[in-house]
């Protein structure tokens, strides 16, 4: 499943002014507006994709994991964590001693001016204590009718302490006022990401078993078991893409096909050139007719394809079943906790 929370990401891709926190009251005109409470937060769903970039000019590629939102149980603070890590070359060729941890908190008021300057991520790994210094980055406010405040840090982490975060049953943390817990969306992400980085070994295919699974390394049962299931749904998605392609092969060698293609071509470039007016209208009409023709051939080609509906039918009981494993999980891990 390749998505990102696009309304909750909103707020870290705004446009940002980089400032001082500023002590400015709103207008008593301004009407009241619902306060942020991320303690309340639904559990994110999905997890988040892995980026890759390389820089041919340093000779670098950077990977990371962008936009894990864990549940917040106690603060007036929304967390979102990226992980970071760059080697030299085209590839990932040996395992990082240590991963950047971006940590990024929206509030709707600035939350740690008074002590960023000694700010510490502490986590609870199995309630194991780990604390790393959080160097402060930057803040600024959103541009929107209601803005909210940034705040940026990064903590530089052991590869030892990524894994664990990535794996073990039960992980807590805690940056200033605001404590939260990872759930087993974010800790997958943070799986993909140490398996990309050779940190971990990679969790088989979704045509192995469950227990080979956990043989592959310590995570929790239904993080597991969603990882199976969207492995089951990318081989789905993979093998729809495949023989749609080879199906487009075959079209493009068709008379039929490229004959009404060249005629779609020609009626454009018609229309293009021939001025405002009647007869350019009806070209245009021609020209709509004829796309419409091409498009109908992709279409029924495609339809008609035996094996491609086989596996479209595949790809969407597979997705069914994803969807109805993460509503379970979501359903027995419940809302955040708060005290």
């Amino acid at each position: 499943m390749r998505v990102l929370i696009a309304g909750i990401m909103g707020l870290c891709m705004v446009t940002l002014t980089w400032a001082q926190p500023p002590a400015v009251a709103p207008p008593a005109s301004n009407p009241p507006v619902s306060r942020l409470d991320p303690t309340a937060d639904p559990p994110q769903t999905e997890a988040m994709p892995i980026d890759r970039e390389y820089d041919r000019f340093q000779d670098k590629t950077t990977i990371k994991v962008e936009g894990i939102r864990p549940g917040v149980t106690r603060g007036e603070s929304r967390i979102f964590i990226n992980a970071t890590s760059s080697f030299d070359g085209v590839e990932v060729t040996v395992k990082p001693d240590k991963v950047a941890i971006n940590l990024l908190a929206v509030s709707e008021d600035y939350q740690y001016v008074d002590f960023r300057d000694g700010l510490e991520f502490i986590l609870l790994i199995d309630n194991k204590r780990v604390r790393v210094p959080a160097k402060f980055l930057k803040a600024g406010m959103t541009k929107d009718h209601n803005p909210k405040s940034l705040e940026s840090f990064v903590a530089i982490v052991d590869a030892g302490v990524l894994v664990s975060m990535a794996t073990a049953e039960l992980v807590e943390a805690q940056l200033g006022a605001t404590e939260f817990k990872l759930g087993v969306m974010e800790q997958l992400s943070l799986r993909k990401f140490a398996e990309t980085v050779h940190l971990v070994a990679p969790l088989p295919t979704a045509a192995a078993a469950l227990d080979h699974a956990l043989a592959a390394g310590p995570m929790r049962a239904d993080a597991v078991a969603i990882h199976l299931a969207q492995a089951k749904v990318d081989e789905a998605q993979e093998k729809v893409d495949r023989l749609t392609s080879a199906c487009l092969e075959r079209l493009d060698q068709s008379p039929p096909y490229t004959a009404a293609v060249k005629i779609t071509q020609e009626l454009e470039e018609k229309k293009d050139k021939t001025p405002a007016g009647a007869q350019r209208g009806q070209i245009s009409q021609q020209w709509l007719e004829a796309k419409a023709k091409v498009s109908l051939i992709k279409s029924s080609t495609l339809l008609e394809d035996e094996a491609l509906s086989d596996a479209r039918r595949l790809l969407a009981d597979g997705q069914t079943s994803l969807r109805n494993l993460q509503r379970a999980v979501n359903r027995a891990n419940g809302p955040p906790a708060t005290r």
